[in-house]
């Protein structure tokens, strides 16, 4: 679901990349004003994967909110 959002995995991780970024910046200086790139690539990723977890747990006829998804990022330089 990821992949058909975003358009392919490496954009799925450039995405997750993206929101990690911005995630960690406002975590480190939340009194600063974030860029509105950074609130897109946040907006972005977490509509995504509510969409894709709604997706997923409904074809599995599983609540959302009785279950949870990890998100595992191969990174080929490293493995």
């Amino acid at each position: 679901m990821l992949e058909r959002t975003f358009g392919g995995g490496s954009a799925v991780r450039g995405a997750y990349c993206e929101w990690m970024a911005a995630r960690s910046l406002r975590a480190e200086n939340p009194s600063d004003a974030s860029a509105p790139e950074e609130l897109q690539a946040i907006a972005r990723w977490e509509k995504a994967t509510e969409e894709a977890t709604r997706s997923v747990f409904s074809q599995m006829k599983i609540a959302a909110t009785d279950a949870f998804f990890e998100l595992h990022v191969w990174n080929s330089r490293t493995h």
